[in-house]
């Protein structure tokens, strides 16, 4: 596994545009980029702008961001970084103020927060420090006294239309803090500046994604520590926020830099130049790891699979073993602790620690198993053609099942043989040290990611609702409330059944919520509760109007809009089926429902079907909604736009109800 503190190793190499040295430019000096103790002066352009002319309406702007990573003189033995990060962001509209008056930063490893710095800057000038309602949460410590999560909250005071938000972080890790610096935002940026400070003799790897050659320059020379090398950005367009859109990181600019080799009088290091050698390396690196003190691990190991009789049982009873010893501090790929009874006597770990063990255990009772290393699906999409490590969060042990390659994740409470959500039909690295690129993990289709959805009830002359539901949630579905609903009391089950009840049924109220198969994955899982509704129908005179779709609606409002720049991303494969069926109340003279059924094939893409029926003082609907293909290029949306746009029309048909 890739430790972030294991010295020249673990410098990495970014994809993109390559750039094998730093090109002079002139303009910006070290002093220019400089960020400087405490806020920087408010100018008066800033002080009396009240609009961004080229996004008139947005809601707020950030006047400017930016960061600053000093690297410390020693870097064989130690890698230091030191990082300032400073925003500031003007509000606009009081939507601004609801959007943007808070601030949430998790890190991730060997952080420290040195200082945190916050205000609010009214427009009259006044300063209103926010150190009362600044947090920090820290897990509990690690090694060498390091939090392994570290968590940054600030509520700015008194935010109103006008106020400027200034933040000024200081940071230290311990291990390579180079990642992505994305550019735009949901508001404009109009200005960005990013300073590297390096020790002479490391050479950078400089990458982009979407940044114009121009938007690439760079500007170099001598700082205190070293040799500097800094971008500044102007006037970053915000990012429209469309409806069902891909993740920020796969449609927004970023700049993309991470160390290429290091040379001084003594020594040369090249780094990584593709997948292969990079996984190679890492896999050298664990077996060395495992060979350290794991005596306790092994004999766990053989200890919690005693009669497991197949390879899937085996790394199950390892899964559950770890998941019931080690408390997982935060989805981080590295390791943080020298041995692996280290890992274990400690009783905390990061992902990759976690994965690590998990290898060594299935080392221990004869089972060769391999890290595969792999970016959240939510995330984004990991480049497969060249290594961009730093986009990497989570990891996967890989083992031989009985009818070919299983995966095991070690970080989630997902049964050994399944892969988790996370990580289907995305871009993973085995770190075997023979494969020399990233492979494609299995999507998973809608059949594996289905929901039958059940309301009987009755609705009376006043438009209230009164009823049960019962939900059958099977595959990805199912696991997906499991991990949501596992840890939590009764109270907080009860109050995730009425948030979703509330999704289309304004007001609801749930009560004597019941859960089946919430620790068995083997089966659906089971969701019942009592549901009722104040306001589930309108009464317009002698007229009672009810739109039946308790469970799922398509929006109209997400295929308004004629035209569109992004691809479309509805999340996931998946297929829905629900049942309302609702009794009327004695007052009911005439039941008008909607006709004919409404079908709408789509091909590969999916079906949709609407059917409604009336028995006496009874209204039946029976929906089903399947979405085989999910991802599609911003030229598909004319042909998207003309189906959802459809299907919503059908959802929005209503029951009319004549009273007496």
């Amino acid at each position: 596994m890739m430790r972030m503190v294991a010295g020249i190793r673990c410098l990495l190499l970014v994809a993109g545009a390559l750039v094998s040295a730093p090109t002079l430019a002139k303009g910006p000096t070290y002093a220019d980029f400089f960020i400087a103790p405490g806020f920087p002066p408010i100018t008066p352009a800033q002080k009396s702008l009240t609009e961004v002319p080229s996004a008139a309406g947005s809601p707020a702007v950030m006047l400017f961001k930016s960061q600053q990573i000093t690297q410390e003189l020693d870097l064989i033995h130690a890698q230091i970084f030191r990082i300032e990060y400073v925003r500031r962001i003007k509000i606009l509209t009081p939507a601004g103020v609801e959007g943007y008056s808070d601030f949430r930063q998790n890190y991730f490893g060997n952080w420290r927060i040195q200082k945190v710095q916050a205000r609010t800057v009214l427009p009259d000038g006044t300063e209103v420090d926010a150190k009362d309602t600044t947090f920090e949460d820290a897990t509990a410590k690690g090694n060498r006294a390091q939090t392994r999560i570290h968590t940054v909250r600030v509520a700015f005071p008194r935010v109103q239309v006008g106020a400027i938000l200034d933040l000024h972080l200081s940071l230290v890790a311990d291990g390579t803090p180079f990642d992505r610096w994305v550019l735009q935002e949901r508001i404009p940026v109009l200005e960005s500046r990013y300073l590297l400070v390096i020790p002479d003799g490391l050479n950078m790897k400089i990458g982009s994604f979407l940044l114009s050659p121009e938007e690439q320059k760079q500007y170099t020379g001598r700082a205190p520590q070293g040799r500097y090398i800094g971008w500044m950005f102007q006037n970053q367009p915000a990012i429209p926020d469309e409806p069902n859109q891909p993740p920020l990181a796969d449609i927004s600019k970023a700049l993309l830099v991470n160390p290429d080799s290091y040379k001084n009088d003594t020594i040369y290091a090249a780094l990584a130049a593709d997948w292969g050698s990079w996984a190679k390396g890492q896999k050298e690196d664990l077996e060395a790891w495992m060979k350290g003190k794991s005596d306790s691990v092994r004999s766990l190991a053989r200890q919690v699979t005693e009669g497991a009789a197949t390879s899937t049982d085996k790394a199950e009873a390892v899964r559950r073993a770890l998941r019931s010893r080690i408390r997982l501090e935060g989805g981080w790929i590295g390791r943080t602790v020298p041995t692996a009874d280290d890992a274990l006597a400690q009783a905390s770990g990061s992902a990759g620690d976690l994965a690590a063990l998990a290898v060594t255990m299935l080392g221990a009772v004869g089972m060769a198993a391999t890290p595969v290393v792999f970016r959240d699906r939510d995330d984004g999409m990991l480049p497969k053609d060249a290594p961009i490590i730093p986009l990497l969060n989570d990891v996967l042990v890989r083992y031989a099942g009985e009818k070919g390659p299983e995966y095991m994740s070690p970080s989630l409470d997902i049964r050994a043989g399944l892969l988790p959500r996370q990580a289907r039909g995305v871009w993973a690295m085995p770190l075997d040290g023979t494969s020399s690129a990233p492979l494609l993990l299995p999507d998973y289709p809608a059949s594996e990611n289905r929901a039958t959805r059940i309301l009987r009830g009755s609705v009376d002359a006043a438009g209230r609702l009164a009823g049960e539901v019962q939900l059958s949630m099977a595959g990805l579905r199912g696991n997906d409330v499991r991990q949501a609903l596992g840890a939590r009391d009764a109270e907080e089950r009860t109050a995730w059944v009425r948030d979703l009840a509330q999704r289309f049924l304004p007001g609801a109220q749930v009560s004597e919520p019941s859960f089946e198969n919430l620790d068995d994955d083997r089966k659906n899982l089971v969701v019942k509760a009592k549901v009722t509704a104040d306001h589930f129908a309108t009464i317009a005179g002698k007229r009672m109007i009810a739109n039946l779709n308790a469970f799922e609606r398509q929006r109209a409002a997400d295929w308004a809009a004629p035209a569109r720049r992004y691809p479309v991303d509805l999340g996931g494969a998946y297929e829905t089926l629900d049942t309302i069926m609702l009794s009327l109340p004695p007052e009911a003279a005439d039941v008008t429902v909607p006709s004919p059924p409404a079908t709408y094939d789509a091909g590969n893409v999916g079906r949709y079907t609407a059917a409604y029926e009336k028995r006496d003082l009874v209204v039946i609907l029976e929906r089903t909604m399947r979405l085989d293909v999910y991802r599609f290029p911003a030229s598909a949306y004319a042909g998207l736009k003309h189906w959802f746009g459809d299907i919503a029309a059908m959802d929005d048909r209503p029951v009319v109800v004549t009273l007496r």
